[in-house]
């Protein structure tokens, strides 16, 4: 496969032309091949071969993958008023709700605000020393695993540090093993929500169907987490007060959405 050349990846595209990609099957595009091969193989793949800005169809819609740093921050920062989230956002807001990932304009601006205080420069610092025990913590345990031949999921290993510093640093609690509920659940979620991305049928939340009910059991195990957490710390009294509360986290991050 073709990689572009340094030259290449520094200029952005003309408008008038169109972007190369991979043609995919009538109809359907690159449906099925992107379901074969997941997300991340697909867009690696076709970023070898076709450099930073790769055109592909997904059935009657035209998708793209943009690589190139100044290309992102043209889209998300530069220029960010001229696109939006698209179909795909619209297909999972029923699953997901109204969050930060899936809303929009003036609603997205108040929930970003709103998350904003503990993610400044100056709120991190004060977290740092949480964040080093906890990556120091998991790295003794993959010191462990190594020396037992143990092999480990690294993705789940990052989602599992970064709970545990979300845990401590915006709930002020040890999830301890409600982590592992947590990722289990998450990856349920993302399951399906992935299949629905996928599907040309939209099929409502409300009916049974095996996806539907896995969805909603994660659902549940999700919320029992986090509502334990919250009354957790309402009934508390931490070292230091947090920059943000457990209760104002969980609704920005998932406002129900109409179906």
């Amino acid at each position: 496969m073709r990689r572009a050349s340094s030259t290449e990846m520094s200029v952005v595209p003309s408008l008038r032309r169109r972007a190369p990609g991979p043609r995919g099957a009538p109809f359907l595009g690159s449906v099925l091949d992107l379901q074969r091969r997941g997300q991340v193989p697909f867009s690696l793949e076709n970023w070898r071969a076709y450099g930073d800005v790769v055109r592909f169809n997904l059935g009657p819609f035209v998708a793209h993958i943009l690589a190139h740093p100044d290309h992102i921050h043209h889209v998300l920062i530069t220029n960010a008023q001229n696109y939006n989230k698209g179909p795909s956002y619209a297909k999972v807001r029923p699953f997901l709700g109204l969050g930060l990932l899936t809303s929009e304009g003036d609603f997205w601006r108040r929930q970003r605000r709103l998350m904003q205080p503990p993610f400044t420069y100056r709120s991190v610092l004060q977290y740092t020393g949480e964040m080093l025990a906890a990556i120091e913590a998991m790295l003794a345990d993959w010191e462990t695993a190594a020396r037992q031949g143990t092999a480990l999921a690294i993705n789940r290993e990052m989602v599992r540090l970064a709970l545990i510093i979300i845990g401590k640093t915006i709930f002020s609690s040890d999830l301890g093993d409600r982590v592992q509920t947590i990722i289990e659940a998450a990856i349920d979620v993302t399951t399906v929500v992935n299949r629905h991305l996928a599907s040309f049928i939209d099929i409502p939340l409300a009916m049974p169907t095996p996806d539907n009910r896995r969805f909603k059991n994660a659902l549940r195990r999700l919320d029992a987490v986090v509502y334990e957490v919250i009354e957790a710390r309402r009934g508390s009294r931490p070292a230091r007060a947090r920059t943000c509360s457990t209760g104002s986290w969980w609704r920005v991050t998932r406002r129900p959405a109409p179906l």
